[in-house]
Order: C-alpha cells, then sequence, then structure tokens
C-alpha cells in the first residue's frame, strides 16, 4: 500500500501549474467559441470562421498568443485576432464573456437578420414544392 502512494507522490512532482492553468484558459475558451458556433445556420457551423478574443490584462494576451494555434485547430477558425482594447472589438458579431478576464467573439457572416426576406424566401420555396 505504502509503494501506491510513493509512486502518486513522484507523478506529482510532474504537475506544471502553469501550463496547466494555460491549458484551462485555453479549454475554456474553446467551450465558448463552439458553443456560440451551435447557434449559426448549418452552411456557417461546419465553416473556418474568425474570431475575436478580448483580455483584460497583459498576461492573458500574452498566454492566448501563446496558444493561438491550439485555439485555432480546437475551435475550427480560419484566424483568430487577440487584443485588451476594448474600442477593437467586434460589432454584430456572436459574443460569449468567458470569464472575468476573458470575452469571445464569433464571426457571423451571411445570416439573414432581414426577417421579411427569410419569410418571402420560404413562401417561394413552399410554392415551388407544392408545384
Amino acid at each position: 500500500m505504502s509503494m501506491f502512494f510513493d509512486v502518486c507522490s513522484f507523478f506529482q512532482s510532474w504537475n506544471n501549474d502553469s501550463v496547466e492553468a494555460e491549458m484551462e484558459k485555453v479549454s475554456s475558451i474553446v467551450k465558448g467559441l463552439r458553443s456560440k458556433r451551435t447557434l449559426l445556420p448549418p452552411k456557417e457551423r461546419f465553416a473556418r470562421l474568425e474570431a475575436f478574443v478580448l483580455c483584460r490584462t497583459t498576461d492573458t494576451v500574452e498566454t492566448i498568443n501563446k496558444r493561438k494555434m491550439e485555439i485555432c485547430t480546437l475551435a475550427t477558425l480560419s484566424s483568430l485576432k487577440v487584443s485588451s482594447d476594448s474600442d477593437a472589438t467586434p460589432t454584430r458579431w456572436l459574443t460569449k464573456i468567458v470569464d472575468d478576464s476573458v470575452t469571445v467573439f464569433l464571426e457571423e457572416k451571411g445570416t439573414t437578420s432581414n426577417s421579411e426576406t427569410e419569410v418571402e424566401r420560404l413562401e417561394k420555396k413552399r410554392e415551388e414544392t407544392r408545384k
């Protein structure tokens, strides 16, 4: 039984808390972007979209810039911009507050925001199917 605890304490020394914290931040950003992606129509949902990350601390900016490739790969992004300047945030993009230091924005390409146009399109489609 004591050998088991010795082995556990040996592996415990392999932990790197800073890397664990970085990867936890990456994971939460990816989850936030993926959750917003589900709100998009199917054609956009599977496309590679742009994303923007607004950070409130310089440490977070550095961490995210260091892990940009992992975030782009896991969230299926075409590009990722990182900034601490709230004036640079995109408008009319899907927004998710990840935590107190990070907010993510996901591009929303060609969704129909005009409900009248969407209703007309659906009515035309219904007429075509009736023929």
